[in-house]
Parts: C-alpha cells; structure tokens; sequence
C-alpha cells in the first residue's frame, strides 16, 4: 500500500514539473493542411543554426526553431528546443511539448523511452501519454522490451510496456549467444530468465 501509494504521489508530482515546464517560451507551430500533410519532410539548419523541415524542394515547411532535429518516424519526429525534447506530428504541431531531457527513437510499437531531468524514466506513445504509469530510475533495451530499474532492482516489461517481472533482481545481464536468455542475481544467486518472464532456473 505504501508503495503504491509513492508511485501515485511520484506521478503527480511529475505531471506538475511537466506543466510548469510547458510554462517555458516554446515557439508556436503553424498547422500543416491539405497538400502539404503529404509531404516528405527533411530536417534542415538554417544559417543560424537553427533547424527545421523542408520539403522535396528544399523550402522550408516547418520553420528551424529547433536546436536539434530528427528524421520522421512514420508520422512523428522527435525535435529539441534548447535543451528540451519533444515530439512534432506530420501536421507540424506539437504532439509532446518540450519537456523532456531525453526521447530515444519510437520503437516499431511506437513507444519511446522518455527521461526528465536526466532522473526519471518512463515509456511514452507518440502522444506523450504514458505507455504504464510507472516511473522508473532506468530504462534499457532488450530483445523482449525492457529492463527497468527502480529501488535499485531490475524487472522486466514487454515490447509494449507491460510487467513481465517487477523490479526484484539485483542485477539482470545479457548472455550474448544465447538469444532471448538473460542472466539474473537474486539473493546471492544466479538464475536464467527467458524472454524477460520465464525463470529456467535459479540456483548458482
């Protein structure tokens, strides 16, 4: 019940960092219509070093007010202002402000790992929403989704942001060769975890 009742209190308390942070100057987007919702858009600088999205004929489309700007991923592209990221659609409006210290690459689930302040980590959509609403100290990739961290132990979700194993583990590695097997410590010993659920073993 504790726990739980941390979890909801640390999710508050973050969906009040992120509306003060959308308090910050972001500069406002024009909405992309008809014709050019169809274009494909490349990231370009400017003379000032600016960056933004020009289209075939290298106009640009959405105006370089970025700091740093990504390729589109399907329909969304990740874009930094100052030292913020956040996500523009193909219709050149904000889907996520920028708010975050970090978005990694949407998956082919599109779900990115998302961090504020360079602390707290979370999976987010292309909208910005919360994938679980668990946050996290760390999130890494792995072939069946994700390790995750938080208390100083490592669990375990899907390719699509679900529980597989709560955070429990003292330590979970990759085993290189052996695909989808992941090496794990718990109570002073060494188990086998499969595909980031199924425990083969656990008694070395």
């Amino acid at each position: 019940m504790i726990k739980n009742t941390c979890s909801i209190l640390f999710v508050l308390i973050l969906t009040i960092q992120s509306i003060a942070a959308q308090g910050f100057d972001v500069p406002k987007m024009k909405e992309l219509k008809g014709k050019k919702l169809e274009m494909e858009l490349t990231p370009m600088q400017n003379k000032k070093g600016l960056w933004g999205y020009v289209d075939v004929e290298g106009k640009f489309v959405i105006k370089p007010v970025f700091t740093e700007a990504c390729p589109y991923e399907g329909n969304v592209a990740r874009a930094k202002v100052d030292n913020l990221w956040g996500v523009i659609g193909d219709n050149g409006l904000y889907n996520v402000n920028p708010t975050y210290s970090e978005i990694q690459r949407f998956s082919q689930d599109s779900i990115a790992i998302a961090v504020r302040n360079g602390l707290y980590y979370s999976l987010i959509d292309t909208r910005g929403m919360y994938v679980n609403n668990n946050i996290y100290g760390s999130i890494e990739n792995a072939d069946y989704g994700y390790v995750v961290m938080s208390d100083d132990k490592y669990g375990t979700l899907d390719v699509k942001g679900q529980v597989l194993q709560t955070p429990q583990f003292d330590k979970i590695v990759d085993m290189e060769r052996r695909r989808g097997n992941y090496g794990f410590l718990k109570d002073g010993k060494w188990g086998v975890l499969h595909n980031g659920s199924e425990i083969l073993a656990h008694k070395w």
